[in-house]
């Protein structure tokens, strides 16, 4: 199978909004209650995508098989003031009916290499509590736990997300 990689745009963020809440039907659905999981529209994070792919220091990333999105990932400077100088990982999320078929690890090497080619020395990620398919893929990618926990709210609940780092 031919993956793809390219450059996001804002005119992708319907489809990757769409991408995104597939995925999370999928991979929370043992953590999110499943009445917060069936209120996420499939346009739920286009607005968000549209800003962050016309600003200059957000890059998203799409992995294609075919003319199919199977995955994107969203980078940037890193947000957290306590790892000023690495690149993030804001998001990274690959269609479930792609899953096991290397669209990830494809995309999340591009994901690497681009930070890697901005200079950061270091890229980190967030992995909410439970999802253990993620954490057992970031490991795998060379990610490792830090020890850090970020707070999350989503539908009016707090979860809780570990930060996942890898040296570049």
């Amino acid at each position: 199978m031919e993956i793809l990689i390219q450059k996001a745009q804002p005119q992708d963020a319907e489809a990757i909004s769409r991408l995104y809440a597939r995925s999370w039907r999928e991979a929370y659905v043992h953590i999110i209650p499943e009445e917060d999981l069936n209120q996420l529209s499939d346009s739920h994070w286009a607005e968000t995508f549209r800003t962050q792919f016309a600003a200059d220091e957000t890059m998203g990333l799409l992995a294609y098989c075919g003319d199919r999105l199977a995955g994107a990932a969203v980078l940037s400077p890193s947000r957290d003031e306590r790892k000023p100088d690495a690149g993030e990982i804001m998001s990274f999320y690959i269609d479930p009916a792609f899953h096991r078929r290397g669209v990830g690890t494809h995309l999340m090497k591009e994901a690497l290499d681009q930070l890697r080619g901005q200079g950061y020395p270091e890229a980190f990620l967030w992995v909410v509590t439970g999802n253990e398919r993620a954490m057992a893929f970031y490991r795998h990618c060379g990610f490792a736990p830090d020890g850090d926990v970020l707070h999350a709210e989503f539908a009016g609940k707090t979860y809780l997300d570990h930060r996942y780092c890898t040296a570049l």
